[in-house]
């Protein structure tokens, strides 16, 4: 006899799991379904803090550049703006696609939740890449333009 009464059929496509009174009542797992629960996935905002601190000492090296008495005649100018170019432009983007591999593998797993903080870390994180390009790249032009 079913356990769900005589309302849910013959009984043949419901299995007897019995009537021991047991107060714990689980579901059998079917047969190649995970025994975990879904679990919550957010942006791994990790992943972004190399790509961050690039940003960081890029912008640090455009301003000791611009700020500093030094012009773009200097070898150090020349040599500061590339480097801080090659940080932000070459390595701090290429670093972005940890986040984006991450992000993807994340957002395949299940239930994705977008969080406010995580998502305003992502895009300071773009917004200061794209500033330290553009101001290093600048840097360069001015160094290109005095040879």
């Amino acid at each position: 006899m079913s356990p769900y009464g005589a309302d849910h059929g013959s009984g043949d496509s419901y299995r007897d799991y019995g009537t021991s009174g047991s107060a714990s009542f689980q579901e059998p797992v079917p047969t190649g379904a995970s025994s975990g629960t879904i679990s919550e996935n957010s942006a791994p905002v990790v992943s972004l803090v190399p790509s961050l601190v690039l940003a960081v000492i890029s912008l640090v090296l455009s301003s000791v550049i611009t700020f500093s008495s030094m012009g773009p005649t200097d070898s150090s100018y020349r040599v500061m703006s590339l480097v801080a170019w090659a940080a932000a432009g070459v390595i701090g983007i290429t670093a972005m696609s940890l986040y984006f591999i991450a992000d993807t593998k994340r957002r395949a797993l299940g239930f994705y939740q977008i969080v406010s903080w995580k998502q305003a870390v992502y895009f300071a994180t773009v917004a200061l890449l794209f500033v330290a390009v553009v101001w290093s790249a600048v840097e360069i032009g001015l160094w290109v333009g005095k040879l």
